[in-house]
């Protein structure tokens, strides 16, 4: 378990930029995110993009059955607002990266940093938390051991997400390895 305090800001960075841009300005559902989500399936005719916040996925971690339902997504909205209202942000972005699952037996960031890169999570680039980032959604898709150039395809979008958030520059994202080749060889 890693504490708040101790999860490298460029991790924290690549989460909000991924999964929910406007984590610190809701209370746990983001309305404009779920009509976004709703309106780009629709013109795609089909699930491109899902609406719910890091508090919604953390409720579903934590206490749902994560069957796709409509009393399962009620459920995990009213856990969401009671997520929110006993823990601040802070707390829920913790208990979020100690939990989620990366493929390969491995939850959690640093057990992920350490079976992927060999190295604690206080100790990895900016490269490695895009690539830590973008693994959850899809494990088995996005494991730079299974699928390599996906894994590096998701690596950039996270990349350049954080940048037109602001959270990093170009200098910063050049400099830091983006190339697969620093993965720790476990398989």
């Amino acid at each position: 378990i890693v504490d708040y305090h101790a999860l490298p800001q460029n991790l924290i960075n690549a989460l909000i930029a991924m999964e929910d841009n406007r984590f610190y300005d809701h209370k746990g559902i983001d309305t404009y995110g779920i009509m976004r989500a709703m309106k780009t399936n629709i013109e795609a005719g089909t699930i491109k993009q899902g609406g719910s916040t890091v508090t919604q996925q953390l409720a579903k971690l934590l206490f749902t059955d994560r069957q796709r339902n409509l009393e399962r997504k009620l459920i995990e909205m009213w856990l969401t607002l009671q997520i929110e209202k006993r823990y601040t942000k802070q707390e829920i972005l913790e208990k979020y990266l100690n939990r989620i699952y990366f493929g390969h037996g491995v939850f959690g960031v640093e057990e992920a940093s350490q079976f992927f890169f060999g190295k604690s999570v206080n100790d990895i680039s900016v490269a490695e938390a895009a690539i830590l980032v973008a693994i959850p959604p899809r494990p088995k898709s996005y494991s730079p051991f299974r699928e390599k150039s996906q894994s590096k395809s998701k690596q950039e979008i996270v990349l350049n997400k954080m940048q037109k958030l602001g959270f990093v520059t170009p200098k910063e994202i050049k400099l830091s390895p983006k190339n697969l080749q620093f993965i720790k060889d476990n398989v």
